[in-house]
């Protein structure tokens, strides 16, 4: 007895969405890690302008202003990623418990099927031995028979 049509198409059915979700999660850490370049790149961006605002000369105004204001819209553009980061941190966590629940069944099914084809195996060695105690009681029987 063969492990069935429907534990086999489960079992397709739970690799199918493993994958599906390993995709996601991939993707969702790709997201991540994008976001933290960025964060990393706004961070730079504002120290570097905040420094050059620090540095320039008295009689430099509107290059302090410019400076200044650059320096305010990277502070701006920090923030936003920076919700977006923790934004796609929480997203990233969720596929990450999904994938692991999909895992988890992916597996339930493959010991299901496992034990379903342990337990052919086992029924047809019985059967075969059923098979040769059944010859060999016949066997005995035959001689006396003739007798």
């Amino acid at each position: 007895m063969p492990v069935s049509r429907a534990l086999r198409n489960l079992l397709k059915v739970r690799n199918l969405e493993v994958e599906q979700h390993k995709a996601a999660l991939e993707s969702a850490l790709n997201e991540l890690h994008v976001l933290e370049n960025a964060l990393d790149t706004a961070q730079e961006s504002r120290r570097l302008a905040g420094k050059c605002a620090f540095e320039a000369a008295p009689n430099e105004g509107v290059d302090r202003l410019a400076f200044q204001l650059q320096r305010n819209v990277e502070e701006r553009r920090e923030s936003w990623i920076r919700t977006q980061h923790a934004a796609a941190r929480e997203r990233a966590q969720d596929v990450r418990a999904q994938f692991m629940s999909k895992h988890m069944e992916q597996r339930q099914a493959e010991s299901l099927a496992q034990a379903a084809h342990d337990h052919a195996i086992i029924q047809e060695e019985r059967r075969l031995q059923r098979a040769v105690d059944d010859l060999n009681m016949q066997r005995r029987i035959s001689p006396s028979k003739k007798r």
